[in-house]
């Protein structure tokens, strides 16, 4: 589903494309889908000025903010960024174990370290290649 909205009297954006929340777009899987509904909106001509059209992902590599982001990515490779030193740095790799009530855990090899809410300034996916 679709929503348009105008800025203003010159640009009117398409605002988004609702997806299940699960879904991923790269490159090919994003421009076939991009060509797809290219074609679609060529044909149905809903916005009469000229726009710009976009399929964008939040990335591989997105920040996880709500608790169903967590949830969802429970086990995946993280990478999580703390506003002051703790042991003496302020970035940690491991694999999300846990989170409750704002408070992170991550498996950082054989033992589990737990992040208090206030404590973790960013939690993003991290992809090795």
């Amino acid at each position: 589903m679709a929503f348009f909205s105008a800025h203003d009297s010159l640009k009117i954006s398409l605002a988004h494309l609702a997806l299940a929340p699960t879904a991923m777009l790269f490159g090919p899987v994003a421009a076939a889908l991009q060509g797809a509904l290219s074609d679609i909106l060529d044909e149905a001509d809903p916005i009469e000025s000229s726009y710009i059209f976009e399929v964008a992902s939040a990335g591989a590599e997105r920040p996880l903010k709500r608790p169903g982001d967590f949830e969802q990515f429970m086990g995946s490779p993280v990478l999580l960024k703390t506003y002051k030193p703790v042991d003496g740095r302020k970035e940690f790799s491991g694999d999300l174990a846990g989170y409750d009530n704002g408070a992170v855990t991550l498996r950082i090899g054989e033992e589990e370290k737990r992040f208090e809410k206030d404590a973790v300034a960013l939690v993003r996916l991290r992809c090795d290649f």
